[in-house]
């Protein structure tokens, strides 16, 4: 059926709420749809979702579980036939395609096998269930009395019993009934004190998470000296940071200068952007890898960086080359903040040969590490930069290879002798840099030994850096090393695995302190002073106000639902919380409202009874659910088609919880439900859908 393991997870946690399923177990549904509700799906719907829980709980395909659906697009029909082929009856799954169709024709959102968010499809479900069994058959005139200025204490209670009179002559249904609650939300002036006192009907408890002003940032190192592997940090930093507060951190525990320093955004073998040490973290995704490198100490002149001396015919030195991080730098620091200091990405690319091809015989491979140069391009010449792409390109050659510096004894130049060509291509690595896609033109040669541009080059060793900058047709100047099937033998990736520092468990420790649920409701039931482009017009100052509001719990639900607000917009990219968020099988709400009754308080105690898990991001994840089966008293894990018994309730907490169901303690049992017939109770793994 495609990604509907939010279904399965939804669906699964409904099916252990104990009356919710033993009303549609009794047929009471059948009995009160609602086809004249415009809103509903004139039982469309709750047909169907009726016939899936009879499934899950009744022998599959008994008479009285039938309401005239036809079973053609269920696999009901195909799950009986099975189990008549078998000789002994294994566990089964529920295919609900009748369901899932249903839904996909009045939720086009549903419709297909794209993933979607478990609680919006809940919240879909419940209110489509709601509208097909609403017996409120006119809707009646609005009263506008409600939400005037309250007093005392018992007006509150009246006006609530009246606000929620008026909510259940538009809203009558079982949904209503089970997981239906009230909230009291209070504005009041900043000003003169001046109080509104409103309730509104509430179907979940949506609870903030109390985010951390913090963001744990990873980043791999990358050091000048070939000689030393790279090794991944991590920084705990406020989320209002910079990246320049990054390197600050990288630099304590580096021993490299923050000044020496860049920071790139990486997708594999491509360098996706430099970013600026201005940038604010919230620009960063949770997908984003960091990598920092080492840069060069800029002396003048850059051939000052090689201490080598040999000629062409003498190579064995020719890998002594200064600007290690333990070789002190006495006249050539850069900074990063110096201006016009430009920052090049250097891709490593293969040109393989295709036997099939359209004008381009040859396509172009990324591998290996990206790399970043930083040169003044005023001030310093093809020539420099190609010295200083070799200072990094240098750890990947292998120790036995014969390319390096050498100095011409002629011109008493220094020339690098390199196993791959110079390009200047476009940001991707695919194409040229500066001629136009229809020339099929995988990037313009650069050649630092020619004093001026050739028929073979479009720069000269002699001519600026500045001069390829206004050549390329990008804000962004990426060159490429370009490999050959040969030459690429003498390339070696990095020696070791990155080493994994210490502080990387440091900053998830301190990150990840647990909350408690306890901690969301308080937070949820704060006074918050609203922000002053939220301003209220007050009655009494007659004028719009900065204001004071407080929501209390005032009327709990016979099943309440919590929903962990972990997806989060921070104003450029969406992310999620991960926080570990405790909570407890027993949970009292009574606390949450001050201004409960004792017999109020008498009816605030619930009990754990299901979970809805969501492992992974933003771009995609898994569903799964823990249930406690409400015939056996015993707790299920089920993910997609696997049930398991789950002994240790201390695994239910974890910080895939997304959504949390508790049930009133001591519910009585409803009075119009017949007793259930459940023949599956017994072997609850049979209850799976796919």
């Amino acid at each position: 059926m495609g990604n509907t393991c939010f279904m399965n997870a939804a669906i699964q946690c409904l099916s252990n709420t104990r009356h919710f399923a033993q009303f549609f177990l009794s047929n009471r549904h059948l009995a009160e749809i609602n086809p004249r509700n415009p809103l509903g799906t004139r039982g469309a719907l709750s047909k169907r979702f009726g016939r899936l829980i009879a499934a899950l709980w009744k022998d599959v395909g008994r008479p009285d579980v039938n309401d005239g659906i036809p079973l053609t697009d269920d696999v009901s029909s195909e799950t009986e036939s099975n189990e008549k082929k078998s000789s002994r009856r294994s566990p089964s799954a529920i295919r609900p395609s009748s369901l899932k169709n249903a839904i996909g024709r009045y939720a086009p959102q549903f419709e297909g096998y794209s993933q979607h968010d478990a609680q919006e499809f809940l919240s879909f479900l419940l209110d489509g269930l709601h509208e097909d069994l609403n017996q409120a058959l006119k809707e009646p005139i609005p009263d506008t009395s409600i939400g005037e200025d309250l007093e005392p204490q018992m007006d509150d209670k009246e006006e609530s019993q009246k606000s929620w009179s008026v909510y259940q002559t538009r809203n009558k249904s079982m949904i209503v009934d089970l997981f239906h609650g009230q909230l009291r939300s209070t504005l009041s002036c900043a000003e003169c004190g001046y109080r509104s006192t409103t309730f509104e009907a509430c179907t979940y408890l949506s609870l903030p998470i109390p985010v951390q002003a913090f963001r744990v940032v990873q980043a791999t190192f990358i050091f000048l000296d070939g000689h030393r592997p790279p090794v991944q940090y991590a920084a705990r930093l406020p989320t209002q940071a910079r990246i320049r507060d990054i390197k600050e951190q990288f630099e304590g525990l580096s021993g490299v200068a923050a000044d020496r320093m860049v920071v790139a955004d990486m997708i594999g073998a491509h360098m996706f952007r430099v970013v600026n040490d201005e940038m604010s973290l919230l620009a960063l995704r949770e997908k984003d890898i960091l990598v920092v490198y080492e840069m060069a100490p800029i002396h003048s002149p850059l051939s000052s960086m090689f201490t080598t001396t040999h000629t062409p015919n003498n190579f064995e030195n020719h890998h002594q080359i200064e600007g290690s991080s333990d070789v002190a730098e006495e006249g050539g620091s850069r900074s990063d903040h110096e201006e016009g200091l430009l920052h090049i990405c250097v891709i490593h690319r293969l040109l393989q040969s295709q036997q099939v091809y359209f004008l381009q015989p040859f396509k172009p491979v990324l591998f290996g590490t990206p790399f970043v140069v930083s040169v003044d391009p005023i001030a310093h010449t093809i020539h420099d930069l190609s010295l200083l792409m070799y200072r990094h390109a240098r750890r990947h050659l292998k120790s036995s290879t014969v390319y390096g510096p050498i100095r011409d004894p002629q011109s008493n130049r220094l020339k690098i002798r390199a196993p791959y060509e110079i390009k200047l291509v476009n940001q991707n690595g695919t194409g040229c840099g500066i001629c136009p896609w229809t020339k099929f033109c995988l990037g313009c040669c650069i050649d630092p030994s020619a004093s001026s541009p050739s028929s073979t080059s479009c720069c000269g060793g002699e001519e600026l850096v500045a001069n390829l900058v206004n050549r390329a047709n990008s804000r962004y100047l990426t060159l490429a090393l370009d490999w050959s099937n040969e030459t690429v033998k003498e390339y070696r990736g990095e020696k070791n695995a990155p080493i994994v520092h210490p502080s990387i468990e440091a900053s998830w420790a301190a990150h990840n302190i647990p909350i408690s649920l306890q901690q969301c409701l308080l937070d949820y039931t704060r006074e918050e002073l609203l922000d002053i482009d939220q301003l209220w017009n007050c009655k009494d100052c007659r004028d719009f106000r900065q204001a004071r509001k407080k929501i209390s719990l005032w009327r709990t639900a016979p099943f309440v639902v919590v929903h962990l607000k972990r997806f989060c917009f921070n104003g450029a990219n969406w992310h999620k919380l991960t926080s570990l968020v405790t909570f407890p099988v027993d949970l009292d709400l009574s606390t949450f409202n001050p201004y409960s009754s004792q017999e109020t308080q008498e009816n605030s105690h619930y009990r754990l009874y299901a979970v809805l898990n969501h492992y992974g991001g933003t771009g995609g994840g898994h569903y799964t659910c823990f249930g406690r089966n409400w015939e056996n008293d015993k707790w299920y894990s089920f993910n997609d088609t696997i049930c398991e018994e789950i002994n240790d309730l201390e695994s239910l907490v974890t910080s895939a919880a997304y959504v949390l169901f508790y049930e009133r303690v001591d519910l009585p049992a409803l009075n119009i439900l017949s007793p259930p017939i459940i023949a599956n109770a017994a072997n609850p793994s049979k209850c799976r859908i796919m």
